[in-house]
């Protein structure tokens, strides 16, 4: 019984991935939904993302120790939340990139990647 759950729920998740890429006609639809989600969807989607596998893995296993070290986790990402939207999202709306890999390898693999190519021909 175990199997079967584990089984349709692999491929109804892959059904739901293949019917909503129709939807996605590039990487911009793909990571921002076509900027047509509301703030507090994308809010609750990025919260969910982060805290999903620590809290199914590891707080049960902390709790019962005594350890309170996923409260400090949780005031560490309220502090990152406040630091990335002050230091990193004025960033991305300046360049305009859709994802974090976009944005890295601009910010510093531009000139390597120019440098690769020009070496190439030289």
């Amino acid at each position: 019984m175990d199997t079967t759950i584990i089984v349709v729920f692999l491929f109804a998740i892959a059904g739901y991935g293949i019917w909503q890429s129709r939807f996605n006609h590039s990487s911009e639809d793909y990571f921002l939904g076509g900027r047509k989600i509301p703030w507090v969807v994308a809010m609750f989607s990025i919260v969910a993302t982060e805290t999903l596998v620590l809290t199914f893995i590891s707080v049960p296993g902390l709790a019962y120790t005594g350890n309170w070290f996923f409260l400090r986790l949780v005031m560490g990402y309220i502090l990152g939340r406040v630091l990335v939207s002050i230091i990193l999202l004025p960033a991305y709306f300046k360049t305009g990139v859709s994802s974090v890999l976009t944005n890295i390898v601009l910010v510093y693999f531009t000139e390597v990647l120019l440098n690769i190519g020009t070496a190439r021909y030289d």
